[in-house]
Formats: structure tokens, C-alpha cells, sequence
């Protein structure tokens, strides 16, 4: 990598954000809120925001709070689901 072109990534950075885990964490989060929000009871249950699944590693860290959490939130609210589901086309 030329000096140039390690200079136009960091301007990149500095303009848009990193591109490392935070930004990852972020994309995923956006699209796992989108579908459990399309697939929810608004009678039943809220709006998940994109925040509401991202972990705090800094503030966890210590507690051993892993991406292994987050997925077993998404996991439960996908069950959920799936029970209402499964109640609904019993009636």
C-alpha cells in the first residue's frame, strides 16, 4: 500500500466511521431488528431497535457477555414468534 493510498483511507475513516467489529455489529443489528419487526404481534410485543441487539464489549467484557448473548435474545424472540404462529393456525 502506497503512502497515497494508506492517506485516502484514513481520510475514508475519518469521514465515515471504521470498518472494523463496531461497524459489522451495526450492520447486523439493522438488518436482525428489520426482521424480527416485520415478523412481530404489534399487539404483543415492541419495536426492537437496531440498538436493542447491539453488545456494549467494552462494558461486558468483564462479565464474559458475548455475541453468543445477542444471539440467544434474537433466538428468543424468533420462538416467540414462531409459538404465536403456531397457536394462529390452530384456530
Amino acid at each position: 500500500m502506497s503512502s497515497a493510498e494508506f492517506a485516502e483511507w484514513r481520510a475514508f475513516q475519518v469521514l465515515e466511521g471504521g470498518l472494523g467489529p463496531e461497524r459489522e455489529d451495526w450492520r447486523v443489528s439493522m438488518i436482525a431488528a428489520t426482521i424480527l419487526n416485520v415478523n412481530r404481534d404489534p399487539k404483543r410485543s415492541r419495536v426492537v431497535a437496531p440498538i436493542d441487539l447491539i453488545p456494549n464489549w467494552g462494558e461486558d467484557a468483564g462479565r464474559r457477555r458475548s455475541a453468543a448473548a445477542v444471539a440467544e435474545k434474537v433466538k428468543g424472540h424468533f420462538l416467540e414468534l414462531m409459538a404465536r404462529t403456531k397457536g394462529a393456525r390452530r384456530q
